[in-house]
């Protein structure tokens, strides 16, 4: 067996059997190849990995039941969420990050790499922005703070975008990330790595 410090993390083992993971598996072919990945000689040595899978719990992976798990990019392939549009998003014509696509834009590697796609396919000129904001904080008051958005002023003004309009989206792969508007508005996708 390799020595312990040339062999990879719990956390990274764990990252890369998930990579490999392309439908849901049983848990214990998931620990083997784990365990394929970073031998252990420990009398129980898929007890730190389990645990290690179960505080990923929603953040990368899901538990469909006891004996079965899926990264959650497998997962979630179909699942729908609704962005609201807050009246300063509309003004500023960028999407805030935070809190609409907290869920989802952590789980791939850029937010650079993010790109808003209309209904007819095409990809809608976009970047990610810092744009600046206000909080009242009582009893301290107004405080200004910086939040990263996407930059859509183009489209906001082609689709007459107006405060408290939603954008209905829906995860459709997880090989990139793609993300498509279940109604015929819009969809959300990340770019291949190349």
């Amino acid at each position: 067996m390799p020595k312990q410090s040339s062999l990879p993390t719990i956390a990274e083992a764990v990252e890369r059997a998930l990579a490999e993971v392309q439908a849901p598996t049983s848990l214990d072919v998931l620990l083997r190849r784990i365990l394929t990945i970073r031998p252990s000689e420990a009398n129980n040595p898929t007890g730190s990995i389990r645990t290690h899978i179960r505080e990923l719990e929603g953040r990368s992976v899901v538990y469909l039941d006891s004996k079965t798990v899926s990264p959650l990019r497998v997962a979630a392939v179909g699942a729908r969420f609704r962005v609201p549009l807050s009246g300063p998003e509309v003004a500023d014509g960028a999407l805030a990050i935070s809190p609409g696509f907290d869920g989802w834009v952590n789980h791939f590697d850029e937010k650079q790499n993010l790109e808003f796609i209309s209904d007819r396919h095409k990809v809608l000129p976009t970047r990610v922005v810092t744009i600046q904001g206000h909080v009242n904080i009582f009893p301290l008051g107004d405080h200004e703070i910086q939040r990263q958005a996407f930059d859509l002023a183009d489209w906001f003004l082609n689709i007459h975008a107006h405060e408290n309009d939603t954008i209905l989206l829906k995860l459709c792969t997880d090989e990139s990330g793609r993300f498509t508007d279940s109604s015929d508005s819009h969809r959300l996708s990340q770019s291949k790595q190349q």
